[in-house]
């Protein structure tokens, strides 16, 4: 998994890639994996071992699983859908989930980069500790990556801004009508 983890920097695939090897690690039906955002915890896809299908929602800090380890930074866990606050009863229904497991994604200073959530084992068991942990094991890994893509991301935005803005100044000092130049004090 940390392999696959590490063969992209494009979030949005990288974050699509961990929702599928968790689904194969835990024998999962569904999951889907987001990142934090102003609003909350935000996701875009929802993985099924049968493909993925465009899924756009955004749980506030403390709603649904995900708001709920935005605000704790620990995992979740419920084999009891039907009768747990924090699952939001739309999206239990729509996504058919019985039992799921939660995760945060932290970066290094132990702040929330994102989440991922698995929904269902595939022969109709409860989700247990062992589960737990693979969870968090990988959650750790896709944590470094996760940071990673974010950082090359930034990095590529900061380049382009300042590409622009040499640009623009160039433009500016080639087309001025009058005389400019530069002392230092």
């Amino acid at each position: 998994i940390t392999r696959q983890l590490n063969a992209t920097l494009d979030v949005e695939a990288l974050m699509e890639s961990l929702v599928k090897e968790t689904l194969r690690l835990l024998d999962a039906e569904g999951g889907i994996a987001g990142l934090m955002t102003p609003e909350g915890m935000t996701s875009k896809k929802y993985c099924t071992q049968n493909g993925v299908v465009p899924f756009s929602y955004c749980w506030p800090p403390g709603v649904g699983l995900p708001g709920w380890v935005a605000v704790h930074k620990s995992p979740y866990l419920t084999n009891d859908a039907a009768a747990d606050p924090q699952m939001v009863p739309d999206l239990r229904e729509r996504l058919g989930i019985r039992s799921a497991m939660c995760m945060p994604l932290l970066n290094s200073r132990g702040e929330v980069l994102g989440f991922i959530a698995t929904h269902n084992k595939n022969d109709g068991s409860d989700f247990d500790h062992v589960d737990e942990e693979k969870l968090q094991a990988v959650s750790r890994a896709a944590s470094v990556a996760v940071q990673n893509a974010l950082a090359y991301h930034k990095l590529e935005e900061t380049a382009e801004a300042l590409r622009l803005a040499e640009e623009k100044y160039r433009g500016i000092f080639e087309n001025a009508v009058e005389g400019i130049g530069r002392v230092s004090p």
